[in-house]
């Protein structure tokens, strides 16, 4: 399963008080991040992977994975 860093990077600096940086990392699966979308952000996200902007680069990929999938069948056949 695929997941998502995110990275956050928090500056807090008052007047004349040192300066204090904090990274903190959370990670985010797919499922996660979809379970948390309002209904319109669901529908927005649906109408976006339908749209041919994405449609194509999803063939693109499917093509890229059908290429390898062969090439391991026929290495696999000696």
């Amino acid at each position: 399963m695929m997941k998502q860093r995110l990275a956050f990077i928090f500056i807090i600096q008052t007047y004349n008080m040192p300066k204090h940086t904090q990274v903190i990392t959370i990670e985010i699966t797919p499922e996660r991040f979809l379970e948390n979308c309002s209904d319109d952000e669901l529908k927005e996200l649906d109408l976006l992977i339908q749209s041919e902007r994405y449609q194509s680069r999803i063939r693109e990929k499917e093509i890229g994975f059908k290429q390898i999938n062969k090439k391991d069948e026929n290495t696999n056949k000696h």
